[in-house]
């Protein structure tokens, strides 16, 4: 961990949920569920398990590939479960949804999804979609 991202694991509480989550998956298991799922061509990308953590917040925040950008340039507790560092680019959103595309036409993610919820199951956690999102700040007289 560098010294940046030790600053940002201090500004996300420790009862913080997505924190208590990261914490209870084995993500070594759930990438062994989608493997190599790599492009040869092009630069090396990005990590696979950020993407599969990418993935989960929108799923489970029901965000647009566009809002889970935007997320993952400003939320810290998002930053934080994804591995990211302040400093890091963040996948865009066609990033985002063409490897969302690549696992769903290779089966793998459902795949994904069954496993961290068995083993947030089998911790007796269960998890439902956000119950609220904050879309818009602005204030209108």
């Amino acid at each position: 961990m560098d010294f940046f991202t030790g600053l940002l694991s201090e500004r996300v509480a420790s009862d913080n949920v997505l924190r208590k989550v990261g914490a209870l998956i084995d993500w070594r298991r759930v990438g062994l569920k989608v493997g190599k799922v790599r492009s040869q061509l092009g630069r090396s990308g990005y990590d696979v398990d950020l993407m599969l953590r990418v993935l989960l917040l929108g799923q489970w925040h029901s965000l647009s590939d566009r809002k889970l950008e935007e997320a993952l340039r400003v939320r810290l507790d998002f930053m934080l479960f994804c591995g990211a560092s302040l400093f890091e680019h963040v996948p865009d959103h066609t990033t985002i949804c063409r490897f969302r595309c690549a696992l769903v036409r290779l089966g793998l993610f459902d795949a994904v999804l069954n496993e961290v919820n068995r083993q947030l199951s089998a911790h007796g956690l269960k998890v439902e979609h956000a119950a609220v999102a904050v879309v818009d700040a602005t204030v209108i007289e």
